[in-house]
């Protein structure tokens, strides 16, 4: 008779042990929640938006449940979106204004082009630009409108080229290979002109920015070779026009880089409002700001 009684009493014992488990459980959950709200709301005092945000992830995705202060989190985060933003306008701004400075020391030295039977123009150091280029043998460093890099190759009398190579003695680049097409590859006045593209042409102006103002051998490949001793004031053209092409893509990047930040603080701030009104779900995910 005795175990009849002292199994109810162990079982209601376990319950006992049982419920207190859950509960304390529970209560070191909220207090985990709570501290991480707390870390947050110091880093977004201290303008620290990346700790924020991640602080504010890590609670809502660990504590679902925690429902007040997921609603607190999504209020939150908004607020943490816009310092990172406005942090990576101010960026932005700095880069923008180095890219300015850049492109206008550089183009003191160039001269830009626009020649009656092109579309667009092209920039080109003004120390080695010779209008008669294409009735010569050589290449030209050139940047068009938007800051893209290319090299023109004319060969004249013709030799076939199909490519150009720059040596500094130790090692070479060269340019994707372009077979006569009459577009890119084209017959000019008993020559040949090669216009090579960006990504053909990279390899050249990387090369000659390493080390500007080197003089350089340049080579002329395909059915027929040339051989052409580049002086230091060619090759530091090719890496000037190299340099204004960075910097101007640089302008170019990081313009449309605060555009897209501009656009997310705005985003932000209307979440904010709409959270604030009650307009938005709690269950909307905090990170739907972006």
């Amino acid at each position: 008779m005795k175990t009849k009684w002292i199994l109810p009493s162990a079982l209601a014992l376990g319950l006992v042990f049982a419920s207190c488990s859950s509960s304390s459980d529970k209560g070191g959950e909220a207090g985990s929640a709570a501290d991480l709200m707390a870390q947050a709301k110091a880093a977004v005092d201290a303008q620290h938006a990346d700790e924020a945000i991640a602080l504010l992830d890590s609670l809502t995705k660990t504590f679902p449940g925690e429902i007040d202060l997921v609603k607190e989190a999504m209020l939150l985060k908004p607020q943490a979106v816009e310092i990172q933003s406005q942090q990576a306008v101010t960026r932005c701004d700095s880069l923008i204004e180095d890219a300015k400075r850049q492109i206008d020391n550089l183009r003191r030295s160039m001269r830009y082009v626009k020649e009656p039977r092109m579309i667009d123009g092209f920039w080109v150091d003004s120390r080695v630009y010779n209008p008669r280029f294409m009735d010569g043998t050589g290449i030209q460093a050139r940047v068009t409108d938007i800051g893209q890099f290319y090299i023109v190759s004319s060969a004249n009398p013709g030799i076939g080229h199909t490519s150009v190579s720059l040596s500094d003695g130790s090692s070479s680049v060269s340019t994707g290979t372009v077979p006569y097409d009459g577009e890119s590859n084209y017959r000019h006045g008993g020559g040949e002109i090669i216009s090579f593209t960006p990504e053909q042409s990279d390899t050249l102006g990387y090369f000659a920015a390493q080390v500007p103002g080197r003089p350089m051998t340049l080579l002329m490949n395909g059915r027929g070779s040339k051989s052409i001793r580049l002086s230091a004031a060619q090759t530091e053209a090719i890496a000037n026009a190299y340099a204004l092409a960075k910097a101007m893509e640089q302008g170019r990047n990081n313009e449309v880089e605060k555009q897209k930040q501009q656009r997310r603080i705005e985003l932000a701030r209307s979440q904010r409002q709409r959270l604030a009104a009650g307009q938005v779900k709690a269950t909307m995910p905090v990170d739907s700001v972006r």
